[in-house]
């Protein structure tokens, strides 16, 4: 798995935008610190590593204000959360080929 890479320290749940009552929010966890890669002449530093996701949520309701966006986020930050990790560990790309004419006599006789 990938692991992403930040000088500054990132929000667990951030939020994009939001178009017609759906959000699309970067959610990051396994949030620690890292030593960074020095280039010739640069100081040591360090910099956050982290595993993300980028996901699609519906908000309750489509007329809600940015008060209340982040108390739903906040009090949802578990599920979103979950959600997000679910659908890192679900939707793996794999390397086996699928036999379509397999799928085509079973499903559609």
């Amino acid at each position: 798995m990938t692991k992403s890479h930040s000088d500054n320290k990132p929000d667990v749940i951030e939020i994009d935008k939001i178009v017609n009552g759906v959000a699309r929010v970067l959610i990051r966890w396994n949030i620690h610190e890292v030593p960074a890669p020095v280039m010739d002449g640069e100081k040591v530093r360090t910099q956050w590593e982290y595993d993300s996701e980028v996901i699609h949520w519906t908000l309750p309701t489509p007329d809600l204000t940015p008060d209340q966006i982040a108390a739903y986020f906040k009090e949802t930050q578990t599920e979103i959360e979950g959600f997000a990790k679910a659908k890192r560990i679900n939707w793996k790309r794999t390397d086996k080929k699928i036999d379509i004419t397999a799928v085509k006599e079973t499903y559609f006789v």
